[in-house]
C-alpha cells in the first residue's frame, strides 16, 4: 500500500514539473529534494541532477528571469551533494548586486559555499561587499559580514578591515557580534591587520549584550595568541573579564541565555579561554582572577554537561596560568569528580587533562589514584589507554608496590595493543621506583609472562643488563628465571629468552642452595627445561637462538651433561632458518676445541648501562630521597666534560682552567667561561648556626653568592649528606624597582660530584620579590668538599645582564676528613644564632618558608594556628544551600510553613531562631576572640583589628567586618622626624567616604605573621626597613577552676617591641584606638557619648593611665575602658576624644609630629554621638633592644537584656566589684587586670604545659584542644549572677538549683551563632565536656537547672514547622530542647525549636540521664545531694519512656518514624542504633542510681528490662560488622559514625558499666568498619567521620574519644586531624568551626557548640591512657611528616570489595532492594 501512494506522488510530482516547465516555471527545490531522495540508484541520482543542472543553466541564459534565487538554491543543493555548480558563481555576483534582499540573501549564500580564494570571480564581490558593509539597512551588513567573513583573502582583508572596524564602533548590537567574529576571520588571516582593532576591541568588552561580548572574547584571544605586546595591552582587562565572569556566575535566571539551568555557558566558556591565554606565566595577573576561578569551581552545577564543560574550561585555565596551589588542588579535584561521571567523554577529557597537569601539582593528582586505577576496567579501550598512561605517571617510590599490582592485572587481560608499551612502562617504573633489585625483578617476571610475546626487545635486553650489572642478584636471579621457565612459559618467549640468557651465564651458581630448605637443583634439571623448549615448534627462532647460545655456555659448567648439551645444540644443524643453523654448527665446532672453549664460553663482561628511562638513578644510590614527591632529575654526565684530571685532586679542574661546562639547564647561554682563568674566590666567612627545624634537618645558614646590580643571590643546604646526596635551593632577591624576566641560573662542580638542577619557580622575578630553583649534588668520591661556580642571566629594561659567582665551602656539606668537629661547631643554640643574626644585619632564610626570609622567634614557633597576613584559604567553601530534588519535594509543606514564620520577622532577622534562607556565611580571618566567658566577647582578625562584636548577650554581630577606628598605630621617629607611622593591621578595612582618610592602612600583608593559642594569641607586624619587629600578645583571662576572674569583660595587649639594627636608635610611639559602638551602624549613634580620662595614684605599685569612653548599646549603657601602665622611661599620653567619623587627622598628624596623641579634638563635641579614645606609650629603642608595654582593653556592660527586654541580668563579674563602681566599672577593670597579667599567664602556662609539652601528641592536637575553646568566649555566652526575683518567673526552680546558681551563677551559651537557642541540650551533652574538665561546677548547675526543667510546662499550643503537627510548647516529664531564644526570653520561654515537637524525641532523655550519671560520679565527688536532686527526674523519665515509647513491650524503646533525634534530618523507623545505644546505657545508670538509692523495685524492673533490651539491640541491627542504621527505614543499611553513642559516653564514665551492654568484639568490628568506611573513605581519609554526606565535627571528636578508649590511639587522632585540619588549615573555618563540612563545597552553622567534644578526647586520654600520670600508657605515634597518604589507602584496601554506595556520597533516600551498606 505504501509503494502504490510513492508511486502516486511521484507521478503526480512528475506531471507538476511537466506543467511547470510548460508553464515556465522551474521545478521547486522541494520537488528536487524529493526526487533525489526517491532515487534507487546512484544512477537515478545522477541522471536527476544532470537533468536539473541542465535547465538550471538553460535558464541561467534569461538575464530577466524570475527565478534566480530558486535556481540558485537548488544549484547549492547540489552543490552539497557533491555535483558541479561551478557555472553558477556569476549568477551569485548578480544576485548579491541586486537590490532586493531576498535576492542578496540567496546570492550572498551561494558566494559563501561556491568562491573560494583561487577562483578568479572572487575578486569581484569586493566592490558588492564594501556596498553592503556601509547600508543602513543591518540585515544587509550582517550578510557581508558573515560572507567577508568565510571567503575572505588577503587583498580583500587589507581592502575592507576599515569598514569593519567602523561596524564594531557603532551602536548596533546586531552587527557589533558580526563584525567582531569577521574581524577575528581577518586577523587570523593577515596577523598584521590587527593593529586597526586594537582600539576598537577594548569597547567591546564593555557592552552588555553577550553576543557582543562572546565576539569580543573571540576576536581578543585570537590577537593575544598572535601578538606577545598586544597580550601585555589587553592584559589591563583582567579585573573587567572577572567582573563579566562574575556577573555570570552570580545571575539569577535569564530565559534569553539560560541552558540547563547555567547563564550563557558558551561566553562563559570564552571567557574562561580567554583568562588562560592573559594569565599564561604572569603572577601579576593570575592572582587578579584566582577568587573568581575558585567561584566557577565551585558553584558550577555538574548535573548536566553545560556545567562539566565550564569546570573543563575552568581546569584547563587554573593549570596553565601561575594559580595557587590551593586552587590547582581544586581543580585536580574537578577531574577526580569527572572520572567517577558515567559519561564515557566526561571520563576521557578527565584522564587526558590529569596526564598532562600531573607535573605542575603531583601530589594533588595522587589524591584519585585509586580512582584512575578503576578506570583501568573500562570497556573503553581509549579510556583504558589513558588509564594506563596515567598510572604510570602517578607511580613513584611509595606507591609502586601497590600501583604494580594493579598494572599486572590489567595486563593479564588487556588487549594486545596495550600490552607492548605496557611492558616497557612498567620496566622503566620498576626501574626507578623499585625498593630493591630483587622486587624489580620479580615484578618483571611477572610482567614478561603476561604480557607474552609482545614484550618489547629493548625490554629483554635492559633486563639482561639489570642482571650483569648487579653481581649481588645473579643467584636470584638464576633461580627465579629457572623457576620461570619450568612453568608453561612456552607462550612467553621473551621471559624464555631472558631465562635462557641468565641459565647460559651463572647455570652454575643454580647448584649451589640458596638456604638450607630450598629444593636442589641438578644439572640434568636445567637441561630438561631445555630438552622441553628447544624441540616446540611454537618457539620462536629468536629464543632458540638464545637457548643454543646458553647451552653452548652451560657445557662449560656443567661437566656431567655435555653428551646432552651437544645432542641439543647439534639438534638444529640442518634447520631450515640460517640463523639457527649457523650458531649450532658454529657452537658445535666451539664445544669440540677443548681448553679453548673455556675461554671462548666464559661469562661476558658486565653489559653497559642500558636503561630505558635514561634519566632513572640506579637504585642503590637513591635510597635516600623523599618519598614523598616526585623524583630529582639526575644527570649521569660529568659536568666539566672530559677534563684529564691527572691525579688524585679532584677539584684542580675546578679553579685550574678549562674543561666544558655544563649546562644544568636548557639555556643559550654559554656557561664554558665560568671555568676560564679567573682566580678563585677567597673563602669566606662561614656562620654556623640553626634555624626552625624542617623535618629532621637541621637549617644551615644560606650563603650569599651574588649580590649586585640589585640582584641576590643565596644558596642554602636543606638536606646534608645522606647516601652521599644533598639537596640544596637558590634564592634569587629582586632587590630593585624592575621586573627581572628570563632570569636563568647556571650551576657547576668539580668532577668528583653531579649536580642536577629542577625547574625554577618563576622565570620571572617581580621588585621585591624573589625566585627559588632546587638542585641536588651526588658525591662520587667519598669525604670531598663540595665546590660550586655559578652564572645567572637575565633581562631588566630590554637589556641582558650576566653575573657570576664561586662558593668554596657550604655550610652543611662539609668532608668529615676536613671538618672534624662539624657537630660542635653546629651546635650553636638559637639565643646565639638570633644575636649573629642582628650582627650581621643581613637576609636568613628558614627552610619551612621559602617564600618568606624571616626566622621566627620561639614565641611564634610554638603549637597553636598559624598564618600570614596574606593567607587565602586552600578550599573555597560557601553555606549549604542544595538539597537534592526529593529532599525539596518533601519539604515543600515544611517551606511554606516556614516561609510564612520568616516572613513575619522581614525586618528584624535576630529574632528567627534559625534563618534557614540565609545562612552566615563565613570570614576566613578570624584570629582567637577577647574577652573572659560570660561577659560579652569582641573578635580579632588574625591581620590585625577588631571585628564580630558579641556584647549583647547571646546575639553575635558576625557581620561586622573590621572596624577602622579600633587600631593599634606604630610611629617611629629619628632624629625629631617621623620616618614611619602604620596602622598596625594588614586587615581589609572598609570605609566611608573621608572616615580616617589621613590615616595609613597599608601595612603589608606578607609582613604579618599570626599564631593563636586559646585564650592568647601572637601577632607579629615587621618592618624590615627599619629593623623593627612589633609583636602583639593578645591575653584574655580564661583560666580552668577558676570562677572570678575567668568572668571579667578584659583583655590585655602585651606588645614587645624589637630593634635588630646595630647602629639605630629610634623614638617609638605605640597608640591604641577604640570608638564607641561595635561597628553595627544601629549603634554607632545610638546614644551620645563621653569620655573621661582616669589614673591610679602615683604611690600605687604600677601606676595605671586610662580613658573611659560611656556609650548605649542597643539601648543598654556600656563603657570601653583603654589603658596602660606607666614606665620610667616612657611617656604616656591620652586622648580623651576625636570623632572617629572624620579625617581623623588631628589625631594622626599630631602623633606623627610628637610621638604622642593629643589631649583631645577640638572639633569632636563633647556629647557627640561618635567618639573615640586613644592612649598611647613613647619610648626611646637603643639599636639592640627591645622594649614591652601593657595595654588593657576593657567594656563594662553590667546589666543587660534579652530581645523581649521582659527583665534584666547581672554580669557576674558585677559581683567582685564594689556597688558604687556597677555601671562604671570599666576602669577598675582595665586596673585589676593589668596587675593581674603576670599571675594571668603563670596559670595559663600552668594549664597547657603538660600537653603542649608532652612528646606523644600531635602537633595538630595541641593546638586544636585550646582553639576549639574559643566558643566558650565567643558562642554567644552570657553568665549572670543569680537574682532572687527570678522566681517570679521560673517557679519551677527547685532551693538546690538556686543554690548553686547563688554561689556560681548562671551560665547560657549558644548552639550556634545562626541556631540562636540557649543551652541546647542535645548539642550540650557532646560539649559538656569541656565544661566537666574545665569548670565543673558551671556543668553541675546546667544540669541542675535541666533536672527542674523536667517537672516544667508550658500549656502553648504551637504548630511545627516540619510536620505541621499541633503540640504544648514544653512537655511535662520530658528535657526541653533548649531554654529559649535570645531575642525573646530565655528561661522563661524554653523550646525556642519550633521545627519539630522535641517532646516526642527519643535522645534528650537518655541525654540527661548519662549526663545526671557522669556529673555525679566525677563532678559532685558522689555526693548525695546532687544523686537526690537527679534521681526522681531520671525515673520519671525512664518510666514514661518505657510506657509510651517501647510499642510492642520487648523492653526496648522504637522510633516513629520521623526525625525524632538530634540528627534531626535523618528519620529513623523501629529500633535505632543511636537511640537504641542510649537506652542501653541509660537504664545501666538508672539501674546503678536506684540501687545506691535502695529503690528495689525499680532497680528490678530495669534490670530485666535491659536483659530484654540487649538482646533486641543486638538481634535487630547487628549486621555482622556493624549495627545498622535503624531498623526500617529507607536508610537502614548505613553505617552511622555515631552508632556506638550511648556506649561511648557511659564506658567514658563508668567503663565497668559499659562492658555490660554490648560484646568488646561487637564494639570493635563496629569501630573499625566506622573507620574504614567513614573515615577512610570519605574525603580521601583525611576529613574526620562522615554522616550521610556530612562530617559533623563534633561527632567525629566523640568517635575519636570511643577510639581512644578502646585502645585505637592512633586512629582516633587519624579521624579527628581530619575535622581540625579542614577547618583550621584547608577551609579557613578557623574560629568559626561549622556543624558539619560536605567533601566539598559546603559546609552548614558555622560558630558551633558540639566541636567542644575534642574535650571528650583528652578526657578519655586521662582516664582511659593515664595521660600525665606515672601509669600512662599513651604509645609513640608515627610522625606527622612520615605519615602519608599512602597509610590510609593501605588501610582502605581491605574494604575494596564493599560496595561503592558504602562510600556515603549518595542520596539517603533509595528503593529497599538497592540499599547497601553506606557511611552516616
Amino acid at each position: 500500500m505504501a509503494t502504490a501512494v510513492e508511486l502516486a506522488i511521484e507521478k503526480i510530482d512528475e506531471y507538476k514539473s511537466k506543467i511547470g516547465r510548460t508553464l515556465g516555471t522551474p521545478m521547486r527545490l522541494r520537488d528536487l529534494i524529493r526526487q533525489v531522495r526517491a532515487a534507487r540508484t546512484m544512477a537515478e541520482e545522477r541522471a536527476v541532477v544532470d537533468r536539473e543542472s541542465a535547465n538550471i543553466r538553460e535558464s541561467f541564459r534569461d538575464d530577466d528571469s524570475p527565478w534566480k534565487c530558486r535556481n540558485i538554491a537548488k544549484l547549492l543543493y547540489i552543490h552539497m551533494l557533491g555535483y558541479p555548480a561551478h557555472f553558477g558563481q556569476m549568477e551569485c555576483m548578480k544576485l548579491v548586486a541586486h537590490p532586493r534582499f531576498t535576492d542578496k540573501r540567496i546570492g550572498y549564500l551561494g558566494a559563501m559555499l561556491l568562491l573560494d580564494e583561487r577562483s578568479e570571480v572572487h575578486l569581484l564581490v569586493t566592490n558588492s561587499l564594501k556596498n553592503d558593509l556601509t547600508c543602513s539597512t543591518q540585515f544587509v551588513s550582517g550578510l557581508a559580514l558573515c560572507t567577508l567573513g568565510s571567503i575572505c583573502s588577503a587583498e580583500m582583508c587589507r581592502d575592507l578591515a576599515n569598514e569593519v572596524e567602523k561596524i564594531i564602533k557603532q551602536n548596533n548590537a546586531y552587527l557589533k557580534k558580526k563584525a567582531a567574529l569577521c574581524a577575528f576571520r581577518i586577523v587570523r588571516k593577515v596577523p598584521e591587520l590587527m593593529e586597526v582593532f586594537i582600539p576598537c576591541t577594548r569597547s567591546l568588552l564593555g557592552e552588555k549584550n553577550h553576543g557582543v561580548l562572546m565576539g569580543a572574547t573571540t576576536l581578543v584571544t585570537e590577537m593575544c595568541e598572535r601578538s606577545p605586546d598586544v597580550l601585555n595591552h589587553f592584559k589591563k582587562l583582567v579585573p573587567n573579564l572577572v567582573r563579566i565572569l562574575k556577573n555570570l556566575l552570580m545571575s539569577g535566571y535569564s530565559p534569553e541565555h539560560d541552558v540547563t539551568g547555567i547563564s550563557d555557558p558558551f561566553l562563559q566558556v570564552k571567557i574562561l579561554r580567554l583568562l588562560r591565554v592573559l594569565g599564561k606565566d604572569d603572577v601579576r595577573v593570575t592572582e587578579e582572577m584566582n577568587d573568581i576561578l575558585a567561584q566557577v569551581a565551585t558553584n558550577t552545577e555538574t548535573a548536566k554537561n553545560v556545567g562539566n564543560a565550564i569546570l573543563y574550561e575552568t581546569v584547563l585555565t587554573i593549570m596553565e596560568i601561575k594559580s595557587e596551589s590551593g586552587l590547582r588542588i581544586l581543580a585536580v579535584n574537578i577531574l577526580g569528580r569527572f572520572l567517577l561521571n558515567t559519561d564515557k567523554n566526561i571520563r576521557y577529557v578527565a584522564l587526558n587533562t590529569l596526564l598532562k597537569t600531573v607535573h605542575v601539582d603531583y601530589q594533588a593528582v595522587q589524591r584519585h589514584r585509586n580512582v584512575v586505577v578503576e578506570c583501568l576496567k573500562d570497556p573503553d579501550i581509549s579510556i583504558r589507554k589513558r588509564a594506563m598512561e596515567l598510572c604510570f605517571a602517578l607511580m613513584n617510590r611509595t606507591n609502586i608496590a601497590i600501583m604494580t599490582k594493579e598494572v599486572l592485572i590489567f595486563l593479564e587481560t588487556a588487549d594486545a595493543e596495550f600490552k607492548s608499551e605496557c611492558a616497557s612502562r612498567m620496566y622503566i617504573a620498576t626501574e626507578r621506583f623499585s625498593p630493591n633489585h630483587e622486587w624489580h625483578l620479580d615484578t618483571m617476571i611477572t610482567v614478561l609472562r603476561l604480557a607474552g610475546k609482545y614484550v618489547p626487545d629493548e625490554v629483554v635486553s635492559c633486563m639482561i643488563q639489570m642482571i650483569s650489572a648487579n653481581e649481588q642478584l645473579q643467584s636470584y636471579a638464576v633461580s627465579q628465571l629457572y623457576h620461570a621457565a619450568q612453568r608453561d612459559a612456552i607462550n612467553a618467549q621473551p621471559l624464555l629468552q631472558v631465562a635462557f640468557w641468565t641459565i647460559g651465564e651463572f647455570g652454575d651458581l643454580l647448584l649451589q642452595p640458596t638456604d638450607v630448605d630450598s629444593t636442589p637443583i641438578s644439572e640434568a634439571d636445567v637441561i630438561s627445561v631445555f630438552e622441553s623448549v628447544l624441540p616446540s615448534a611454537l618457539t620462536s627462532l629468536m629464543t632458540k637462538c638464545y637457548a643454543v647460545t646458553a647451552l653452548a655456555k652451560l657445557a662449560t659448567r656443567f661437566h656431567s651433561s655435555e653428551e646432552r648439551i651437544s645432542a641439543l645444540v647439534r639438534m638444529n644443524q640442518a634447520h631450515i632458518q640460517l640463523e639457527l643453523q649457523q650458531r649450532s654448527v658454529e657452537f658445535n665446532v666451539i664445544m669440540n676445541l677443548g681448553e679453548l672453549r673455556d675461554g671462548l664460553l666464559e661469562r661476558m663482561p658486565m653489559i653497559t648501562h642500558n636503561s630505558l628511562n635514561a634519566a632513572a638513578p640506579s637504585m642503590a644510590e637513591d635510597d635516600g630521597f623523599s618519598a614523598s614527591s616526585p623524583d630529582v632529575p639526575v644527570t649521569n654526565g660529568d659536568l666539566l666534560g672530559d677534563l684529564n684530571l691527572g691525579g688524585s685532586d679532584y677539584n684542580e679542574d675546578l679553579l685550574g682552567g678549562g674543561g666544558n661546562a655544563p649546562a644544568a639547564q636548557q639555556s643559550n647561554s654559554n656557561i664554558l667561561d665560568i671555568f676560564g682563568d679567573s682566580t678563585p674566590a677567597p673563602n669566606s666567612d662561614i656562620d654556623f648556626g640553626i634555624g626552625t627545624p624542617a623535618a629532621k634537618e637541621p637549617t644551615f645558614q644560606p650563603v650569599i653568592v651574588i649580590n649586585a646590580n640589585g640582584v641576590e643571590v643565596q644558596i642554602q643546604v636543606i638536606s646534608g649528606w645522606n647516601n652521599e646526596r644533598a639537596r640544596l635551593k637558590m634564592t634569587a632577591f629582586n632587590n630593585s624597582s624592575f621586573t627581572f624576566t628570563n632570569f636563568n641560573f647556571l650551576a657547576a662542580v668539580t668532577k668528583a660530584f653531579d649536580i642536577a638542577l629542577e625547574p625554577p619557580s618563576s622565570p620571572n622575578i617581580q621588585p621585591n620579590e624573589h625566585s627559588t630553583q632546587f638542585m641536588t649534588i651526588i658525591r662520587k668520591v667519598p669525604n670531598t668538599t663540595a665546590r660550586m661556580k655559578t652564572r645567572i642571566s637575565y633581562i631588566v629594561n630590554g637589556g641582558e645582564r650576566t653575573g657570576e659567582g664561586s662558593v668554596n665551602e657550604f655550610p652543611g656539606l662539609f668532608s668529615l676528613i676536613r671538618c672534624p668537629r662539624l657537630l660542635e661547631h653546629s651546635k650553636i643554640n638559637q639565643s646565639s644564632f638570633k644575636s649573629m643574626r642582628r650582627r650581621r644585619n643581613s637576609k636568613k632564610m628558614s627552610a619551612d618558608d621559602v617564600a618568606d626570609d624571616w626566622l621566627p622567634s620561639t614565641t611564634m614557633s610554638g603549637p597553636g594556628w598559624k598564618a600570614r597576613g596574606d593567607r587565602k584559604p586552600k578550599e573555597k567553601r560557601v553555606p549549604f544551600n542544595r538539597p537534592t530534588p526529593y529532599q525539596i519535594y518533601e519539604a515543600l509543606p515544611f517551606v511554606r510553613r516556614y516561609f510564612m514564620y520568616w516572613m513575619k520577622h522581614t525586618f528584624d532577622k535576630e529574632k528567627l531562631f534559625i534563618n534557614t534562607f540565609q545562612p552566615l556565611k563565613h570570614k576566613p580571618y578570624y584570629g582567637v576572640p577577647c574577652g573572659g566567658i560570660g561577659c560579652g566577647a569582641i573578635g580579632r582578625d588574625f591581620r590585625g583589628g577588631f571585628c564580630k562584636f558579641s556584647l549583647r548577650p547571646g546575639l553575635v554581630e558576625h557581620k561586622v567586618d573590621v572596624v577602622a577606628a579600633d587600631q593599634f598605630i606604630l610611629s617611629v621617629r629619628e632624629n625629631d622626624r617621623c620616618i614611619y607611622q602604620k596602622v598596625l593591621s594588614a586587615a581589609d578595612v572598609h570605609r566611608s567616604s573621608g572616615q580616617l582618610s589621613t590615616w595609613d592602612f597599608g601595612f603589608p600583608k606578607k609582613n604579618v605573621h599570626y599564631r593563636g593559642l586559646f585564650p592568647r594569641s601572637w601577632t607579629t607586624f615587621r618592618i624590615p626597613d627599619l629593623g623593627l619587629t612589633v609583636v602583639i600578645r593578645q591575653v584574655s583571662p580564661v583560666l580552668p577552676n577558676n570562677y572570678e576572674d575567668t568572668t571579667y569583660p578584659v583583655c590585655l595587649f602585651l606588645i614587645d617591641v624589637e630593634n635588630t639594627t646595630n647602629d639605630r636608635e629610634y623614638d617609638v610611639s605605640v597608640a591604641f584606638t577604640f570608638r564607641n559602638g561595635t561597628g553595627n551602624r544601629r549603634w554607632e549613634r545610638e546614644a551620645e557619648c563621653s569620655a573621661v580620662m582616669f589614673e591610679t595614684p602615683e604611690d600605687s605599685a604600677e601606676q595605671v593611665t586610662g580613658v573611659s569612653l560611656y556609650h548605649r548599646i542597643s539601648g543598654m549603657p556600656c563603657t570601653y575602658g583603654l589603658a596602660s601602665t606607666h614606665s620610667k622611661d616612657s611617656v604616656l599620653s591620652v586622648c580623651e576624644r576625636f570623632d572617629p567619623s572624620k579625617s581623623g587627622g588631628a589625631l594622626w598628624n599630631h602623633l606623627m609630629q610628637t610621638g604622642d596623641v593629643p589631649s583631645l579634638e577640638e572639633e569632636c563635641a563633647i556629647n557627640a554621638r561618635e567618639m573615640a579614645v586613644a592612649v598611647s606609650n613613647r619610648f626611646t629603642l637603643p639599636p639592640l633592644s627591645s622594649k614591652t608595654h601593657d595595654y588593657a582593653l576593657s567594656w563594662d556592660m553590667p546589666k543587660v537584656h534579652f530581645g523581649s527586654t521582659g527583665r534584666s541580668y547581672h554580669r557576674r563579674y558585677t559581683r567582685f566589684f564594689e556597688a558604687s563602681e556597677a555601671g562604671s566599672a570599666a576602669d577598675s577593670l582595665c586596673v585589676r587586670a593589668l596587675r593581674l597579667r603576670h599571675k594571668w599567664e603563670e596559670e595559663i602556662e600552668k594549664w597547657q604545659s603538660p600537653i603542649l609539652t608532652h612528646d606523644k601528641l600531635p602537633d595538630w592536637y595541641k593546638s586544636a584542644i585550646f582553639n576549639e575553646l574559643y566558643f566558650i568566649t565567643d558562642g554567644g555566652t552570657v553568665w549572670f549572677e543569680f537574682d532572687e526575683n527570678w522566681a517570679d518567673h521560673e517557679a519551677h526552680l527547685s532551693n538546690y538549683t538556686k543554690e548553686k546558681m547563688k554561689n556560681i551563677g548562671r551560665f547560657g551559651y549558644l548552639e550556634s551563632w545562626e541556631y540562636r537557642m540557649v543551652n541546647t541540650y542535645d548539642v550540650h551533652f557532646y560539649a559538656s565536656y569541656a565544661l566537666a574538665e574545665l569548670w565543673p561546677e558551671l556543668e553541675l548547675t546546667v544540669q541542675s537547672e535541666f533536672t527542674d526543667q523536667v517537672y516544667h510546662s508550658i500549656e502553648k499550643p504551637i504548630r511545627f514547622h516540619m510536620e505541621g503537627d499541633w503540640a504544648n510548647v514544653k512537655t511535662a516529664s520530658r528535657v526541653p530542647h533548649d531554654l529559649g531564644n535570645p531575642a525573646d526570653e530565655p528561661w522563661i520561654a524554653t523550646n525556642a525549636y519550633v521545627m519539630h515537637d522535641t517532646g516526642k524525641w527519643k535522645d534528650l532523655n537518655m541525654k540527661y540521664v548519662l549526663t545526671s550519671w557522669r556529673d555525679y560520679v566525677v563532678l559532685s565527688e558522689e555526693h548525695q545531694e546532687f544523686l537526690h536532686h537527679t534521681w526522681p527526674a531520671v525515673k520519671m523519665i525512664m518510666l514514661e519512656a518505657l510506657a509510651n515509647w517501647d510499642q510492642n513491650g520487648d523492653g526496648m524503646i522504637e522510633n516513629f518514624g520521623k526525625a525524632d533525634q538530634t540528627y534531626d534530618a535523618w528519620q529513623m523507623e523501629g529500633v535505632s542504633a543511636y537511640c537504641g545505644s542510649l537506652w542501653l546505657a541509660s537504664l545501666r545508670v538508672s539501674i546503678e542510681m536506684a540501687g545506691l538509692l535502695e529503690d528495689g523495685e525499680t532497680k528490678k524492673l530495669f534490670l530485666e528490662t535491659l536483659n530484654k533490651a540487649k538482646k533486641v539491640f543486638v538481634d535487630v541491627l547487628w549486621t555482622g560488622t556493624y549495627f545498622r542504621f535503624c531498623e526500617r527505614s529507607r536508610s537502614r543499611e548505613t553505617v552511622m559514625a555515631d552508632q556506638l553513642c550511648g556506649y561511648w559516653f557511659l564506658q567514658s564514665v563508668s567503663p565497668e558499666m559499659a562492658d555490660d551492654l554490648l560484646p568488646s568484639h561487637m564494639v570493635r568490628s563496629a569501630l573499625d568498619t566506622i573507620y574504614r568506611l567513614n573515615v577512610c573513605q570519605f574525603g580521601n581519609g583525611q576529613m574526620g567521620a562522615v554522616n550521610a554526606d556530612e562530617m559533623w565535627t563534633g561527632v567525629t571528636y566523640a568517635v575519636a574519644s570511643l577510639l581512644i578508649q578502646q585502645g585505637e590511639v592512633e586512629k582516633a587522632f587519624h579521624t579527628a586531624s581530619g575535622s581540625y585540619l579542614t577547618c583550621f588549615e584547608q577551609t579557613g573555618l578557623q574560629y568559626q568551626t561549622p556543624e558539619a563540612l560536605y567533601e566539598s563545597k559546603f559546609y552548614r552553622a558555622i560558630g558551633y557548640m558540639r566541636p567542644l567534644s575534642i574535650w571528650a578526647m583528652q578526657w578519655s586520654l586521662k582516664k582511659h591512657c593515664g595521660l600525665n600520670t606515672s601509669k600512662e600508657r599513651l604509645p609513640k605515634l608515627p610522625s606527622e611528616h612520615a605519615k602519608t597518604s599512602e597509610d590510609t589507602v593501605k588501610r582502605v584496601e581491605t574494604s575494596a570489595s564493599e560496595d561503592s554506595s558504602s562510600l556515603g556520597y549518595v542520596s539517603d533516600y533509595r528503593e529497599e532492594k538497592t540499599a547497601s551498606t553506606r557511611t552516616r
